[in-house]
């Protein structure tokens, strides 16, 4: 069960829904302490005072309905930290093979891409839904990532520890820097579009002029707090689907609903079909 997101009742149809208008800014703030990198995020405090963030668009345009994932990053003077739980009612089929360094863009998981400057080369690093890590764009040296992943019954979640130094620059609070996440997802039983980013692009990952910005924020705020940066965040997520709700109850069509339960107020989401 996909947690850690953001009472009401919502709707994600079967139809394509609009990708945001502009680039997002992802506020990430410094951590209170540090993410252990384990790959279990909903049990690691040290995420609850940080914002989750949904509504991941496939690739091409249109947030994706099936199989979202909800995104997380913090930082402190050594690293940037990236925690991902990813929607996988397949994931009992999840066959992970792809070893350190291996094409982990050839298996389920998470690719990470940061670009500290519009002058600075992009850097590409994927953990796979087994923890296998590894990079390309940019030649990160990514045997100084720290990788975890687990698996649930009915999603998986990732985290990474990248240090500065890999990403060849040290932020400072007030900085910004462009950055996305994407996720490939290959397993397909149940549906799902198979590529899919936070921010929306167009027709591949290496995209930077799309990025999202990534604000680097000072520490982090309290959990409440972190939960109302979370709502406004996800607002135009939860527009889009309110939307859809009120046109499908208008229409009678409850066909090709998958019915989501969202509670905005304490941080979980649910599916209940």
């Amino acid at each position: 069960m996909l947690t850690r997101l953001a009472p009401t009742w919502l709707m994600a149809l079967s139809v394509v829904l609009p990708a945001q208008a502009t680039p997002a800014t992802y506020p990430c703030y410094q951590a209170v302490t540090a993410p252990v990198i384990d790959g279990n995020v909903d049990s690691d405090p040290a995420w609850s005072n940080v914002p989750a963030v949904t509504g991941f668009s496939k690739l091409g345009g249109g947030y994706t309905v099936a199989k979202q994932t909800v995104l997380q990053a913090c930082w402190d003077d050594q690293a940037l930290y990236v925690a991902m739980v990813c929607e996988e009612p397949d994931a009992a089929q999840l066959k992970p093979q792809v070893r350190d360094g291996g094409p982990f863009w050839e298996e389920d998981g998470a690719e990470i891409f940061v670009q500290p400057g519009a002058d600075k080369p992009v850097s590409q690093l994927g953990v796979t839904a087994g923890g296998a890590k590894g990079g390309f764009e940019g030649f990160p040296d990514f045997t100084k990532l720290q990788a975890g992943a687990s698996l649930g019954k009915d999603s998986y979640s990732l985290e990474a520890r990248i240090p500065f130094e890999v990403l060849r620059a040290t932020p400072k609070v007030g900085d910004r820097w462009r950055g996305n996440f994407c996720r490939n997802i290959w397993t397909t039983a149940s549906g799902g579009d198979k590529f899919t980013c936070w921010a929306p692009l167009k027709t591949r990952f290496l995209e930077p002029e799309n990025y999202a910005t990534l604000a680097f924020c000072g520490p982090a705020p309290d959990a409440a707090k972190a939960t109302r940066i979370a709502e406004q965040l996800n607002g135009a997520y939860r527009k889009h689907l309110m939307g859809r709700l009120r046109a499908a109850t208008g229409q009678g069509n409850c066909l090709n609903i998958i019915i989501i339960r969202q509670n905005f107020d304490s941080g979980q989401m649910k599916e209940v079909y």
